[in-house]
């Protein structure tokens, strides 16, 4: 089938490009550091608004942990079913602005437990 008439969604799509860079980050690090270990961090900005599926989610850390990157997921998605593929979850919140230098200052919380109260609401 010609790739144009191909339909894949907005998540799969991402997961595919994902899967090309960790592969492609795998094998750099590979030819610069001969070696097997750790290949470094992949930072992501909201992946879960597009590949939110638990099937997509399950998908992106399982090529990652078998390429030794870090994945670091920023999102404001609540989700329960993309946040319980993860094994730890932190929420940042603002806690309070600083009055003489306007600086916003955030309180770091476990989130598990909040992802498992979402679960048995909805569940």
């Amino acid at each position: 089938m010609p790739l144009e008439q191909t339909a894949v969604s907005g998540g799969e799509l991402l997961t595919a490009a994902m899967m090309i860079y960790l592969v492609v980050a795998r094998l750099r690090a590979e030819e610069l550091h001969g070696t097997t270990g750790d290949a470094g961090i992949l930072m992501m900005d909201n992946p879960l608004g597009k590949a939110n599926k638990a099937l997509l989610v399950k998908t992106q850390i399982g090529l990652a942990d078998a390429m030794g990157i870090q994945l670091f997921y920023a999102t404001g998605i609540q989700d329960t079913n993309a946040l319980g593929e993860f094994e730890n979850i932190v929420r940042l919140r603002r806690a309070w602005r600083e009055l003489g230098t306007d600086r916003i200052h955030l309180a770091v919380e476990a989130m598990q437990a909040h992802v498992d109260s979402l679960e048995r609401t909805n569940g």
